[in-house]
């Protein structure tokens, strides 16, 4: 999983959904930005390294690389296309899987998701609680089934004392980074269409 991370390069896949303009908070290096309430790492995203990432799969017996589905949905399926280019270029074949949301819930019902590469808002919201509920909540969209991460999402959840929250969410966002379950590639701009 590190070297399928380590694969993406993140300033193509934020061009991408930018439109090659800058935003102010640029990419981001965790699931959560800092200025939000109970968002805490120290442990950032692996870098990009395509060369590092191809001796990884070959350490672990992959150097021919392997077949991967990526699910997406069609909203973000210009991001899973760069991200399958990116892999391909470690030898990993890398298809692409545009889902409708019924779809999506069906595959990931029956256990029949591999890897997944979708947008998540709650990153524009004040406090890091979706975040947590949405990737770490015990359950059918629970990717990982990683009991120390569910006693820490409790904690992040439920504790008032806001330094004790922080470093739960600490451990919790680093133990999932170095652990590659998840890594956030490009930040989602917000769009507002007006006219006169």
């Amino acid at each position: 999983r590190k070297a399928l991370m380590m694969a993406v390069n993140p300033e193509d896949v934020y061009k991408i959904r930018t439109g090659n303009r800058p935003l102010p908070r640029g990419v981001p290096e965790s699931l959560c930005w800092k200025f939000q309430i109970g968002c805490g790492y120290s442990v950032t995203k692996p870098k990009y390294d395509p060369v590092a990432a191809k001796k990884l799969l070959a350490e672990a017996g992959y150097a021919d690389g392997f077949e991967i589905a990526l699910s997406t949905f069609n909203s973000t399926k210009d991001m899973a296309e760069v991200v399958s280019g990116q892999l391909r270029k470690i030898g990993v074949q890398a298809s692409v899987d545009a889902l409708t949301f019924a779809a999506y819930r069906k595959k990931q019902a029956d256990g029949k998701l591999n890897s997944l590469v979708s947008g998540w808002s709650a990153g524009g919201q004040p406090d890091i609680s979706n975040t947590l509920d949405f990737f770490f909540q015990p359950g059918p969209r629970d990717y990982f089934g990683d009991k120390e991460l569910h006693a820490l999402r409790e904690i992040g959840l439920s504790e008032i004392d806001e330094a004790k929250r922080k470093a739960a969410v600490t451990k919790l966002m680093d133990a999932a980074t170095e652990r590659a379950y998840v890594i956030p590639v490009a930040p989602i701009p917000l769009i507002f269409l007006h006219t006169t």
